[in-house]
């Protein structure tokens, strides 16, 4: 008598834009813990440090106060530096392809390519004035900016995210690989004070029935802090693995919600001479980026 032959079910990533509204507000709160909140960690801590700063150099402020000529050659090259401040701007050109028609490409069992319309986008949160995010999920674009303004105080951050929503049919380790181009523009620049601009991009995966979050992984595009200088620069590419991707174990029938953020975020003292003493610090962040494809991987 002949063994019945064990069936075998074909791996299979599917799509649920349906469940994404829902799944987003369930696991918002450990997005914004890997993505917003650790921006804006990061910039409260250059604040507490420029705080500290201007503690410490309090008496070298005192000796150059009583120093006319001093004080004269330190104000020429606080003009100096506003004015290399004022012929930057951010240019930063946008990442958008334009309207995608909706494809998957089914290479072999488990493995799937997507494209825009995503299911979710997700423009936000944001930290401060002036600041800026918009998240386009019929592209795959994310936007996210904090301008240079003398008039701010203290930190900023803005992030964006594109969201798609997977459902495995078998058990297994679920890849999710995004091409993500993306281009970006920051400056910081001070005279005794000092300024802190980063930019990240980050993917992150969650459950979607108590939006644990399972893989995390970000790229740095750039971390940037001055005290009496002024820095700029802009850059542009491919954020790919093995680098830029998730990888968890995934359960057939439960959503998982992956998530691909950017993220802006500074500290400035904003113009604010301490007395007579020329001080002041401001920085500038945007990131353009889009995912035109990603390719979803289910290994059993």
């Amino acid at each position: 008598m002949k063994k019945a032959r064990r069936q075998v079910e074909t791996p299979v990533v599917r799509r649920v834009p349906q469940a994404a509204e829902a799944a987003l507000k369930r696991c918002q709160k450990g997005l914004d813990a890997v993505t917003f909140d650790k921006a804006v960690e990061n910039s409260r801590r250059a604040g507490e440090a420029r705080e500290l700063l201007v503690a410490a150099n309090a008496p070298v402020r005192k000796l150059i106060e009583q120093d006319r000529k001093a004080l004269a050659a330190l104000r020429k090259v606080s003009d100096i530096r506003r004015a290399g401040v004022k012929g930057r701007s951010m240019s930063v050109y946008s990442q958008t392809f334009g309207p995608f028609p909706q494809w998957s490409l089914n290479l072999q069992p488990g493995l799937h390519v997507f494209s825009p319309p995503y299911d979710l986008d997700r423009p936000g949160p944001t930290s401060g004035s002036p600041t800026k995010a918009t998240a386009d999920r019929e592209t795959g674009e994310v936007f996210a900016s904090a301008s240079e303004d003398g008039n701010a105080h203290g930190f900023r951050a803005a992030s964006a995210s594109v969201v798609i929503i997977f459902q495995p049919s078998v058990i297994g380790t679920l890849s999710v690989r995004p091409y993500c181009k993306y281009a970006d523009s920051w400056m910081v620049a001070g005279l005794h004070l000092s300024a802190h601009s980063e930019g990240h991009l980050t993917i992150t995966a969650s459950r979607d029935d108590n939006g644990q979050v399972l893989d995390s992984r970000g790229v740095v595009l750039w971390d940037q802090t001055t005290e009496s200088d002024v820095n700029s620069g802009d850059d542009d590419g491919v954020a790919w693995p093995p680098d830029f991707q998730v990888n968890f174990l995934a359960e057939p029938g439960r959503n998982y919600l992956v998530a691909i953020t950017a993220s802006v975020s500074g500290d400035q003292s904003g113009d604010q001479s301490i007395g007579p003493f020329p001080s002041w610090s401001v920085f500038s962040g945007c990131i353009s980026a889009s995912v035109p494809w990603l390719v979803a991987e289910l290994r059993p």
